[in-house]
């Protein structure tokens, strides 16, 4: 009997996970029963395995968690520490020769290359080095303008972000207070109205071509007079009337380009039509029976810092249709409540990646991009 200590590298995420080995012989059945004992959590996902090992067992050992065995997490191979002896095997004389034959035929292949252009080289050089002069010659750049921009952005942001939107069943007196509190004041509301009321008057009047210009030019448009009361002002209230009584048709939070776009607090369910899908046409990846998936967010600030640690996880699942791979999850409203919102962060504020476990225990991303979190109402 032996001792030996085996490494397991899982997904960063995968912390605190209850886990299991089977020992398999070189057939791949099952050797002896399932062990949770000896294991060690080294953190990040990583993991170790210690086991007592018979002297001549060949096999392999096989990780899963205790709640999911069927799904094999890691493996790897199990060679005896001595071999029996073998017979001799003399070496095959033409197989060499054919190989000595063929390497010194690539030898001569790499002689006759032509030999590097000197000149091309220093010539590559001497730009190189004058356009490392030009860019370090350009002038710094103006931090104190950088942050006052930044400062008036941000309070342009703020701005927008305190104007109070008005739907259908919105009052005059709504409508009034609204523009008043974004700067147009009571006297400027009372001009339009007056200028509306001036234009309704003449409608069925004559009206000279000085009257005319002077309308056009109110109304800041060419061209005839419109012969309904009220003019262009009266189709301008008629669309204003329809503010807010039009269709909201849902589309895929996932855009054309892969960026998926949230709503904080939102459910993200198929049975809505609101779940989320990824098709991948012919698959050229690797078998994905008995396959699984999971959804990972990571924040924007740690993945450019190199930290790809889940701040949440959603499972999913993989199907084949034909030839296209289909990768499906679901987020509950009450996982996105607590993701954080842009406004105030910025507008690309989250990463995810579709990573997905083959039947083989084989580990790949299908998909990596960017996530934009919108605030919800409360």
């Amino acid at each position: 009997m032996y001792q030996r200590t085996f490494s397991i590298t899982l997904f960063s995420g995968d912390l605190g996970l209850a886990l299991q080995a089977q020992l398999k012989d070189s057939a791949g059945a099952n050797s002896g029963a399932a062990v949770t004992a000896g294991f060690a959590e080294l953190g990040n996902g990583q993991y170790t395995f210690t086991a007592n090992l018979a002297d001549d067992f060949s096999g392999s050992v096989c990780v899963a968690k205790q709640s999911a065995p069927a799904v094999i997490l890691a493996a790897e191979a199990i060679n005896p520490r001595s071999l029996p002896a073998t017979a001799y095997v003399a070496p095959d004389n033409a197989t060499i020769a054919a190989a000595a034959s063929g390497i010194a035929a690539v030898a001569g292949a790499v002689a006759a290359l032509p030999a590097p252009d000197n000149a091309k080289i220093a010539s590559t050089a001497i730009a190189v080095t004058a356009l490392a002069g030009a860019v370090a010659a350009l002038p710094a750049p103006d931090n104190a303008k950088i942050v006052s921009t930044a400062t008036a952005v941000t309070a342009l942001a703020a701005a927008v972000g305190d104007i109070t939107p008005l739907d259908a069943t919105a009052t005059a007196e709504a409508v009034q207070a609204a523009l008043t509190t974004q700067g147009y004041t009571t006297g400027r509301a009372a001009a339009i109205d007056h200028l509306d009321l001036d234009v309704s008057a003449a409608g069925g009047a004559t009206w000279s071509d000085a009257e005319q210009a002077q309308i056009r030019d109110a109304l800041g448009i060419d061209g005839e007079k419109t012969p309904a009361a009220g003019g262009q002002l009266q189709a301008v209230a008629a669309k204003a009337a329809m503010i807010g009584s039009a269709d909201v048709t849902f589309v895929s939070p996932i855009s054309p380009d892969g960026t998926l776009v949230l709503v904080a607090g939102d459910d993200y369910l198929l049975s809505d039509g609101k779940g989320l899908a990824w098709r991948v046409a012919n698959w050229a990846g690797p078998s994905l029976a008995g396959a699984t998936m999971e959804l990972v967010l990571i924040t924007q600030a740690a993945y450019e810092a190199g930290d790809a640690t889940a701040c949440l996880t959603a499972p999913g699942t993989v199907t084949m249709e034909g030839a296209d791979a289909l990768f499906t999850a679901e987020i509950p409203g009450e996982r996105t409540e607590g993701l954080l919102t842009s406004p105030p962060q910025t507008f690309f504020n989250y990463i995810y990646q579709v990573r997905v476990t083959t039947g083989l225990a084989n580990r790949l991303t299908v998909v990596t991009n960017s996530v934009h979190v919108q605030p919800g109402s409360e």
